[in-house]
């Protein structure tokens, strides 16, 4: 039976311990908005964690009777500058709620560190950093560095989100005011890789919190592929915290993340999509808009491509053209901002087309040219009003579906798409107002009310509504920790133990290579003179890809251990990655079910960018909850070109219709 691992928590507090070992202080400041930075600069204030609980208070959490309330009010009383703040002593139960009690504890994290992860409580917050994550140096000082900043919320999930420091040198590239830049804390990077609230003095390089242009911090979800690339991924500084929390708090406060069971797994097709067996049915046309040598240059490979691959017959030409398919070559729109240049976008509804740029074809050309012509497939299919990138029939829905959903970027415009048994479909435009009563205007309030991603009607009326949760399908963080620490060891195993798997592994294969290479490997324990080798020395004999395989599943089954730290073949895809891969779908209640979609397990990759969202479905009213009729919607590969979708495709009609004709 599947299970799903979630980042919602289960906590267990021991309260008369955490009061008789740890004391706790509120500094309230009534009248404006407090800033932590001028309690942290306190000489006297030496504290294991700090939390803001809103804009007028803070949280400190000190070891037993180490400062009073009364120090702090004696301080304030003869502060120029702080004489609105006063201190007050709480106790840890009136901490339990909204969980600023466990979030002192996570900050008190950053008082213990690894050799590569650091735990620092900056202004408040938790943030994990990693030597991985320096993103760029010059003359090698860091100038860009990205944090994970680990935060419970009210709902008991813990949330963990990638931030960006950049380098104070780099504040003309920073889109904000003097005053508020001059007022953000900066941070100072220390040797020993902790981040550090620069106080006063001298300092080589500083850094505030703060993206600089368009950039976008970015740690990896997951990345199996070296034990320090998964130290320096979500998943590994995750796994981490949990095991260190345990270690040093675990007294205090027992973490679980909680598990859903009872867990739906839905079928898999290998393949619904393949551009090969599709027919444009009309003229492809590459439309210049550079028209330089290397444009032409460019072009005439593009035509290579297209024919090679699919068959396909193609013109360059100037401008687009009527009844037919049209490419559109041209450059990113920043090159033309940047080069203060009319920026040849065409927007026409009356052609149909899709942009190709320079940047963006250079990066992968093949996969690119696949992307368009399904684009262009989508936008053909709008054109005919009629579902043609596989066959609707197939799912054997016997009535029509509604889709609805906000038009991007519009107040108040929503988009419905009826789609009816046969794969016809005709879409609705309306206007939720007051002196608009269209029929799907009662649909828009729903969507209004509960931010939806989307809403779906069967032919009874029945609506169900698609949210978008806080919760992440998570891997099983701490045994992908546990092998990669398994094949780190060098324990010594008996020589002639070792001899006997080889010769079993050698008489139940006709693989000659093999056979050759357990000959060679025998040949070396002959020749070591002590009765036991150390597990390095026999690893550094094993070359061949099943030999090492076989080698691995002996000793986990023997040893409950791992050589290799092998991660992708069936048993481990299903344990490891969880609910991470394909689609897997459960009912909470009556009235609601949740979702996520992973990619496809047939070959998972060893590194994830993004978690795995989990999603709900809400039954309105009366209505039940019917979403599991519409799971094959979502198992398509061409919304993202080889991988599972993670809303049913109709969606992405939806989305497309309203960016070529609204």
């Amino acid at each position: 039976m599947t299970t799903i691992l979630t980042n919602k928590l289960k906590i267990k507090y021991d309260l008369e311990k955490i009061q008789r070992d740890y004391d706790f202080i509120k500094i309230i400041r009534e009248d404006k908005t407090i800033y932590g930075a001028h309690i942290l600069d306190l000489d006297f204030v030496k504290v294991d964690a700090i939390v803001f609980e809103n804009g007028h208070s803070l949280v400190l959490m000190y070891r037993k009777n180490q400062h009073s309330s009364y120090t702090f009010n004696e301080y304030f009383r003869n502060s120029p500058y702080m004489d609105s703040y006063r201190a007050m002593d709480v106790s840890c139960k009136d901490l339990v709620e909204n969980n600023v009690l466990l979030q002192l504890f996570l900050n008190a994290l950053s008082n213990y560190s690894s050799d590569d992860l650091k735990y620092n409580n900056l202004t408040g917050n938790l943030f994990i950093t990693h030597p991985a994550l320096i993103v760029k140096k010059v003359k090698d000082q860091p100038m860009q560095l990205d944090a994970l900043q680990v935060k419970v919320d009210k709902e008991e999930t813990l949330n963990f989100s990638a931030n960006r420091f950049n380098s104070v040198k780099y504040r003309n590239k920073m889109k904000i005011e003097d005053k508020k830049f001059r007022s953000l804390p900066k941070y100072e990077l220390l040797s020993n890789g902790v981040l550090k609230r620069h106080h006063k003095g001298e300092a080589k390089q500083l850094f505030v919190q703060r993206a600089i242009d368009n950039e976008k911090a970015s740690i990896p979800f997951l990345d199996i592929s070296s034990f320090e690339k998964y130290n320096a991924s979500k998943m590994g500084m995750m796994s981490d915290l949990l095991e260190r929390f345990e270690i040093y708090f675990g007294e205090y406060v027992h973490l679980e993340f909680e598990e859903y069971s009872d867990i739906r797994q839905a079928l898999i097709q290998s393949e619904r999509f393949e551009l090969v067996n599709h027919e444009l049915g009309t003229t492809l046309y590459l439309i210049d808009k550079i028209c330089d040598e290397h444009s032409k240059i460019e072009l005439k490979h593009i035509q290579h491509i297209l024919l090679d691959k699919y068959g396909l017959k193609s013109r360059i030409v100037k401008h687009p053209q009527k009844d037919a398919m049209n490419i559109v070559y041209l450059h990113e729109k920043e090159y033309y901002k940047k080069h203060q240049l009319v920026d040849p976008y065409i927007n026409d509804k009356a052609f149909l087309t899709h942009h190709l740029t320079v940047e963006g074809f250079l990066e992968n050309e093949e996969l690119t040219i696949e992307v368009i012509l399904k684009e262009l497939l989508i936008k053909k299919d709008l054109e005919k009003q009629q579902i043609s990138l596989l066959d609707w029939s197939d799912f054997q829905f016997e009535h029509e579906w509604i889709f609805i959903n906000k038009i991007s970027g519009e107040e108040n415009r929503y988009l419905g798409m009826k789609i009816y048994p046969n794969g016809h479909f005709v879409f609705t435009e309306f206007e939720n107002t007051l002196f608009r009563n269209h029929e799907y205007n009662q649909y828009a309030d729903i969507l209004v009310s509960s931010k939806a991603e989307g809403l779906i009607i069967d032919h009874h009326k029945n609506i169900n509504v698609i949210v978008q949760t806080k919760l992440y399908s998570l891997q099983e963080m701490h045994q992908i920790r546990r092998i990669f620490k398994q094949t780190k060891e060098n324990q010594k195993y008996f020589k002639d133990e070792l001899a006997d798997l080889l010769d079993h592994i050698s008489t139940q294969t006709k693989s000659q290579s093999i056979i050759s290479e357990v000959s060679d490997i025998k040949e070396y324990l002959d020749s070591v003179n002590e009765p036991e080798i150390s597990q390095q020395y026999f690893v550094q004999k094993l070359h061949h890809k099943t030999l090492k395989q076989k080698v691995n599943d002996y000793f986990v089954m023997n040893y409950q251990k791992h050589l290799f730290p092998y991660f992708r073949n069936q048993q481990n895809k299903s344990e490891l990655y969880r609910g991470s891969l394909d689609i897997h779908y459960w009912q909470i209640d009556e009235k609601r079910a949740q979702y996520c979609v992973g990619e496809k397990s047939k070959n998972p990759k060893p590194k994830m960018d993004k978690g795995v969202i989990i999603r709900e479905v809400q039954a309105i009213g009366d209505a039940p909850v019917f979403f599991d009729e519409l799971l094959p919607l979502m198992d398509v590969d061409f919304v993202r070109l080889g991988s599972l979708t993670v809303l049913p495709f109709p969606f992405k009609y939806l989305r497309e219709y309203a960016k070529k004709y609204i």
